[in-house]
């Protein structure tokens, strides 16, 4: 089970790079956030680590490059560019109950 979340890990990398090439921030950020905390709570091996997040002071680049990391922050953070602007709770409300919610058009208001 521990190989299957960890394979999962790895897996997510690859979805993060696709996100970032396609400017879906949102995604991108959700991917590496919960690559890192999922990493991070199983207590991966450094090696690991190192191969999905690389290592700055050795200059080796991760699976996660840090520039694109930088850029899905400075994006989602900095710019606000996540898709959530402009609409109201209540019509994220209807729109959860109604079942018709698409997240890549949802904008926080």
């Amino acid at each position: 089970m521990i190989k299957d979340v960890r394979k999962e890990v790895f897996k997510t990398a690859d979805h993060f790079t696709r996100c970032v090439r396609k400017k879906d921030w949102l995604s991108a950020k959700a991917d590496y956030d919960n690559a890192r905390t999922v990493a991070v709570f199983m207590k991966l091996p450094e090696a690991d680590m190192i191969e999905l997040f690389g290592d700055q002071e050795n200059e080796i680049q991760g699976l996660f490059p840090i520039e694109m990391v930088q850029q899905v922050f400075y994006e989602t953070v900095v710019k606000g560019n996540s898709d959530w602007r402009n609409r109201s709770f209540e019509e994220f409300r209807r729109g959860l109950q109604a079942g018709t919610l698409n997240l890549k058009r949802w904008q926080q208001g």
